[in-house]
């Protein structure tokens, strides 16, 4: 029985297809391109981790493969750009590519003349690229026994000429190197394969004496040839003794840890010495701005104007508070209301003798009789016993147009009381020359329309 069912198992199972595709150790492995969540972990095809390497391959840029089948090999492919566009310079002592090996340890050397170390003395090529060819060369000095052996001070081929004097030597590489030339610029100048103070021919520098000037800043004569720090030459290329080239740059030009205004080289640059006076219209400081156009000068009173000029202060400095500052010359508060033109002149809305600077003019008064402005008590009016021009009272009253009154003072303000007698009442006053509109149909008639009025501005609106 058990077998039988064995057998109807295995046949149901290769009836459905099912797929016994593993990982290794049991579970089914991801197929990375069916559509389907082979392994059951809900992620299906590249989105499964199973699948990192197959979805995202990385293309390796020497090895002439296609890596992420992208059609390119190589350097031909986009990823490599970097690593492709860094190429390998054989002779500077530098990692040019980045990969770690440098010169001649660079794979990407390896055809390089200045990586070929053996001369081949007889296929007039130079293998090692050092100028010299064959027997020219003196890696092939055993190899051309025949010739002068053109440093050894022996007449080799017994013609009577010895070493570079030899027309054999004429052109060897012993006969016409150069001297390293600069002994301390980490540069080979010769050649020969030797850099500044490994080069013999930099034993006498003094760049390569041991006893070279040591400190260039301290006043000694370090290495006792006579001359010290600067003077020395062995300080040359000292940052001590040679001064900060740029002081607005940001940068340390001469390399003492110093720079621009903290660099005492820079103490006497115009960048480093402020404009001294902000109102002279000279250039103080020599950087071609003068007073208020040079930021030196951006906090100076001279060049920040008065900013208030009604509060008591002087807000810029200078020694002039408010209408006193020349900055405030065209400030309203600082114009002088004219009192008889009709015109505002200080802008503050009060016009002629409306405006407190007009109380105390002749024909003003002391005070506004519409407001009361002017008086300790409050109370103004026009007084016909004062030639008709307002004055303080200590007392008001509140009658209004048309209520009988009796004296100046018995109606609000605004209002005059027409005589004081049996037939007076209130009527509103009225300013001919900025004002007057007057209530009822009623129109504004001067004082001075009286014959017996002069030297007054004020009016009354009268009956038609």
């Amino acid at each position: 029985m058990f077998r039988k069912s064995a057998i109807i198992l295995v046949i149901f199972l290769i009836g459905t297809g099912c797929s016994f595709s593993t990982d290794g150790i049991g579970h089914l492995a991801e197929i990375c391109d069916n559509g389907i969540d082979d392994d059951g972990d809900g992620f299906i095809d590249c989105l499964d981790m199973d699948c990192q390497q197959e979805c995202n391959p990385v293309e390796n840029c020497d090895n002439g493969v296609d890596d992420d089948g992208d059609g390119f090999v190589d350097c031909d492919d986009a990823d490599c750009t970097a690593q492709c566009n860094s190429q390998e310079n054989c002779n500077n002592g530098v990692d040019d590519d980045g990969d770690g090996a440098i010169d001649c340890d660079d794979t990407d050397c390896a055809a390089s003349a200045n990586c070929q170390t053996d001369e081949i003395c007889d296929n007039n090529i130079d293998d090692d690229g050092d100028g010299y060819a064959d027997c020219d060369d003196s890696d092939c000095a055993d190899e051309c026994t025949l010739r002068e052996i053109c440093n050894n001070g022996i007449d080799d081929d017994n013609d009577g000429w010895l070493d570079c004097e030899d027309q054999d030597c004429f052109t060897h590489q012993v006969c016409n190197e150069t001297e390293e030339t600069i002994c301390n610029d980490m540069i080979d100048n010769d050649g020969d394969g030797y850099i500044d103070c490994e080069d013999t021919d930099c034993s006498s520098s003094p760049q390569c004496d041991p006893q070279a000037e040591t400190n260039c800043s301290d006043g000694l004569d370090n290495d006792g040839d006579g001359d010290f720090d600067c003077d020395d030459s062995d300080c040359d290329a000292s940052p001590y003794c040679n001064p900060e080239s740029n002081c607005n740059d940001n940068l340390d030009n001469d390399g003492d840890g110093d720079f621009d205004c903290d660099d005492s080289d820079c103490d006497a640059s115009p960048y480093c010495n402020p404009e001294s006076n902000c109102n002279d219209n000279l250039d103080n400081d020599g950087d071609g701005d003068f007073d208020c156009d040079d930021s030196d000068c951006d906090a100076s009173p001279y060049c920040n104007p008065e900013t208030n000029c009604n509060d008591g202060i002087d807000n810029d400095s200078d020694g002039d508070i408010d209408c006193a500052d020349s900055d405030c010359s065209g400030s309203a508060g600082c114009i002088v209301e004219i009192c008889d033109d009709y015109i505002d002149n200080n802008a503050d809305g009060d016009v002629d003798c409306l405006d407190s600077e007009c109380f105390g003019v002749s024909y003003c008064g002391d005070c506004d009789p519409y407001t009361g402005a002017g008086c300790a008590s409050g109370h103004c009016y026009i007084d016909k016993t004062n030639g008709f021009v307002p004055r303080c009272f200590q007392t008001g009253g509140t009658k209004t147009s048309g209520i009988p009154c009796n004296g100046p003072n018995d109606c609000a303000q605004g209002f005059y009381c027409t005589d004081g007698g049996y037939s007076s009442v209130c009527l509103n006053l009225c300013y001919p020359a900025v004002n007057d509109n007057c209530p009822n149909g009623r129109y504004c008639r001067e004082f001075t329309d009286w014959q017996y009025v002069t030297g007054t501005v004020w009016g009354l609106c009268w009956y038609n």
